[in-house]
């Protein structure tokens, strides 16, 4: 039989009360404990626990413990004419409930007896051979959460004050057994409450920045940027603060959505709305007039507040910045004569060493990479994307394109053409998923559909010819893996002269298609007739805008001047990023051959790295395809284009990147027209003619017969430093110098001075620690693994972790050596190639040294130095 009978209690008052908290060191988790002593069932209690504070962020999910114990007394007697075998239970339901009484969770520590007994004894005392009596003791635990909150729940366990949650304990007893029983139990039970709150916080962070270089009488701009890289949204107000040092004075302080207030030297701005998880405000433009207390360099600090910030119980919501200050001085020149008129001319302070020349103010000098704890914003004040910022990983990355090194072709009429290498690449680069080639030559089924039928054999190319409207947006379409679309172009605006329903002509139907899919991704709108005109002639500013449309290199909502042409944003993004030159006229027609090298320098800049990737791997000289390991996102440069709204936040602007490097138009050349232009060559004339924005100083002076002569440590290191905007100090304390060879006076000598300056930099920024004795030895001539070396650590180039691969080089020494990263980074990133293993430690040539400095700005940790290699990169390829 069986047989269950309440067991003995009643409600008795709270005897013991504990309150316990804690808390991760991020915050991500608060708990709170209630202790409730042992009482006899039944019995039921509130137990009282604080919600969680709004301020510790936002609650995510509340779990709930209870443990456990129960205790007592249960007596048994068999009053059976038998004998038998009883099993007794005793345990206490314990309910914790929210205050409208649904249960929140149940748990029951139980004890259990067995025992067999003989016939009744004639004496109910629960003892003897028919009786037991025993005490009873178990605990247990009992787990429950809410992971999805209703809005109910959150009012319920986020806020001020507390909640009171019922928590009862039933005690039962139970029997099972044959024959008659009769019993008696007391329970007791505890209980321990634990509620715990899971909760996500803001996380700010705060980046200082100049937006433009710092000149002594001029007002400069000092941006603020404010980034939540928690996984919680904001939940109060945040307040930013900053006392300027002394040099600046502050002029003025605004920012969208929020509100400055500025006192004297300090400025506070508060921020009053939400800013989300990995979401940054508005920057904070405070502008400043420079004096000259701020020479040489300032440092400026700023501190970013708010409720629950997991930065603020670290101390890292703070950051700082040492922004460099130059003098503008102006100096009066004439032509010689007693009569000659006299003209003003605006120079610099010279910082790297090299003749100085006219420097206009202009964005940029952030060289070097953002300083750690500071975000890297753009020329908007907007922080800079990940996906911009942190270089790609080529083996995520499936490219639609393939290299086709030996294609069965041949164009009879490029070899003399100035862009037959282009051509070429193009003739070789194949459309993965569709089998398709950009180019296959006049005759040879080239409509891009009709793959099938390509033949090998000798074609005309016909280079020189204009292209139709056609031939470019067919182009425009593969060159971007933008597949040719057929079927219902109903939604399509409609081209007077290109009907959409089909004729039963191929050709003719296969060109609607390429229209029609062209209209679609927005490449064509046709004229303002309504036709689109697909077999004429197009003209210079049609295919720099079908290309550039295609591609979506040029970011959308970017305008030019009022009242001025359809196609002035194309043209002045195009000459931005050196894609034409000045003589560029929209309304003539450049050939096909020239329209090839401009696909490919559109490609290079095309955001999706499946296609901008590709193109950085192809030595379009060589012809031929190099893996890499890395690939940072090409970062154009926008030139005069501004924004079509100033009221787009940072996340729906365009990138615009500030570069410290600029290549002034009227830039002499450095080498004769006689030497074959090779990427070598390209290089070091780019480099001679690319100066620096803050002193006007350029990357590489030297002499025309000097291009492959050796590079001396000095050369080396004061190109790698001005490569990547790494400012040389005008003097240097001479009791820094640490190396032992270079001459602390300097006796007042030029070169002796400017070695001081540059090998003090390189070593304090550890780029070079010295040779043997501590030496410098700066009229060395540098060995290429020395160059390279440098060159890899200026642009701080190589990620942090990085793992030196297994190389195999001719010549180089057995072992494990300080410079395999470096070398299996250079081989990793096509920056050397296993050939050069011999020449490792032979002297490097100037011309080798351009090439290596161009090639590395690729990899720079700072996105301006990126940005003016990707710009640049059509005057290299």
């Amino acid at each position: 039989m069986t047989r269950k009978i309440p067991a003995i209690g009643k409600t008795l008052a709270l005897l013991v009360s504990t309150l316990l908290f804690c808390e991760t060191a991020y915050g991500a988790s608060m708990s709170y404990s209630m202790d409730i002593p042992l009482i006899k069932t039944n019995w039921s209690q509130q137990v009282t626990l604080p919600k969680l504070p709004t301020a510790s962020g936002t609650l995510t999910s509340v779990a709930f413990t209870l443990s456990s114990s129960i205790e007592g007394t249960l007596k048994v007697e068999s009053i059976d004419s038998a004998p038998s075998t009883v099993t007794s239970r005793l345990a206490a339901q314990l309910t914790l409930a929210r205050p409208d009484g649904s249960a929140l969770l149940t748990h029951a520590p139980e004890d259990t007896k067995t025992d067999t007994f003989s016939a009744f004894d004639s004496t109910v005392d629960y003892g003897g051979d028919s009786g037991r009596s025993y005490d009873i003791a178990s605990e247990g635990t009992g787990d429950a959460a809410i992971t999805e909150l209703s809005a109910n729940d959150l009012t319920l366990f986020g806020g001020a004050g507390t909640v009171a949650l019922p928590l009862s304990a039933e005690g039962v007893s139970g029997f099972d057994g044959a024959g008659n029983l009769q019993s008696e139990a007391t329970l007791l039970a505890s209980s321990k409450v634990t509620v715990t709150y899971t909760y996500v916080t803001p996380d700010m962070t705060i980046g200082i920045q100049p937006k433009a270089q710092f000149f002594v009488g001029e007002q400069g701009v000092l941006l603020l940027t404010v980034r939540n890289s928690g996984d919680g949204q904001t939940t109060g107000a945040t307040t930013v603060s900053t006392v300027l040092p002394s040099g600046l004075s502050l002029t003025a302080a605004s920012g969208g959505g929020w509100s400055c207030a500025i006192s004297g030297q300090s400025v506070t701005c508060t921020h009053v709305g939400t800013i989300g998880a990995g979401a940054s405000a508005d920057p904070i433009a405070l502008t400043v007039a420079i004096g000259s207390h701020a020479l040489p360099s300032v440092l400026s600090t700023a501190t970013v507040q708010t409720q629950g910030d997991r930065n603020e119980k670290q101390g890292k919501n703070t950051a700082s910045v040492t922004l460099p200050v130059v003098t503008i001085t102006t100096t009066t020149t004439n032509g010689g004569g007693d009569t000659a008129a006299t003209t003003d001319s605006t120079t610099t302070e010279n910082g790297n060493g090299s003749d100085t020349t006219e420097s206009a103010l202009a964005p940029g000098a952030f060289g070097g990479g953002a300083e750690e704890g500071v975000i890297p914003i753009d020329a908007q004040g907007c922080p800079i994307p990940a996906s911009l910022s942190e270089p790609i990983d080529l083996a995520e990355i499936d490219s639609c394109f393939e290299f086709v090194a030996d294609r069965a072709i041949t164009f009879s009429d490029i070899v003399h053409h100035p862009s037959k290498d282009y051509i070429e690449l193009l003739k070789k680069t194949r459309i993965r998923s569709a089998g398709d080639f950009i180019v296959s030559g006049h005759g040879n089924h080239s409509s891009g559909k009709q793959q099938a039928q390509f033949r090998a054999g000798t074609f005309p190319f016909q280079p020189d010819r204009s292209p139709s409207r056609l031939e470019v947006v067919k182009m425009a379409l593969i060159a971007n893996c933008l597949g040719i679309e057929s079927g219902d172009f109903s939604a399509e605006r409609t081209f007077t002269d290109v009907p959409k329903a089909a004729s039963g002509d191929a050709a003719q139907d296969f060109l609607a298609q390429i229209f029609y899919t062209a209209a679609r991704y927005g490449i064509v709108a046709g004229y303002p007739d309504g036709s689109a005109r697909p077999m004429g002639q197009a003209n210079n500013a049609e295919i720099l805008a079908f290309l550039l449309r295609a591609s979506g290199a040029m970011p959308e909502g970017f305008t030019a001047r009022e009242g001025s042409a359809w196609y002035e944003p194309y043209l002045q993004f195009a000459s931005a990023n050196h894609l034409i030159g000045p003589s560029f006229d929209p309304g003539a027609s450049m050939d096909r051959g020239n329209v090839s090298a401009l696909l490919v320098h559109i490609m290079a800049l095309d955001p999706d790295p499946a296609i901008a990737a590709y193109i950085a791997q192809i030595d379009v000289e060589a012809q031929s395809f190099t893996p890499q390991e890395l690939f940072y996102a090409p970062l154009p440069q926008l030139g005069d284009l501004e924004p079509g709204s100033d009221t787009l936040t940072c996340e729906e602007r365009a990138t615009r990147i500030n570069t410290c490097l600029f290549t002034p138009s009227a830039a002499g050349k450095l080498v004769p027209d006689a030497l074959p232009p090779t990427g070598a060559v390209q290089a070091f004339s780019l480099l001679g003619s690319t100066s620096l924005r803050t002193t006007g100083d350029r990357v590489l002076s030297a002499e025309q017969t000097t291009l492959y002569g050796s590079a001396s440590r000095l050369e080396v290191l004061r190109a790698a430093l001005s490569s990547q905007c790494i400012r040389i100090p005008l003097s240097v304390n001479r009791d820094d110098i640490p190396f032992a060879d270079i001459d602390p006076e300097g006796g007042g000598e030029v070169t002796a001075d400017l070695t001081a300056r540059v090998f003090t930099t390189a070593a304090t920024e550890e780029i070079i620690t010295g040779g043997g004795e501590n030496t410098a030895r700066p009229s060395d001539p540098a060995t290429l693994l020395e160059a390279l070396v440098i060159a890899l650590r200026s642009a701080d180039a190589i990620p942090e972790g990085y793992a030196a691969k297994d190389f195999s080089i001719p010549n180089l020494p057995a072992g494990d050596h300080w410079y395999d990263p470096y070398v299996s980074f250079a081989l990793a990133q096509a920056l050397l190639n296993e050939e050069e293993g011999a020449s490792l430690f032979l002297p490097v040539t100037r011309a080798r040294l351009a090439l290596l400095l161009t090639d590395t700005m690729r990899f720079s940790a700072d996105p301006g130095i990126r940005s003016y290699r990707t710009a640049v990169d059509g005057l290299l390829k």
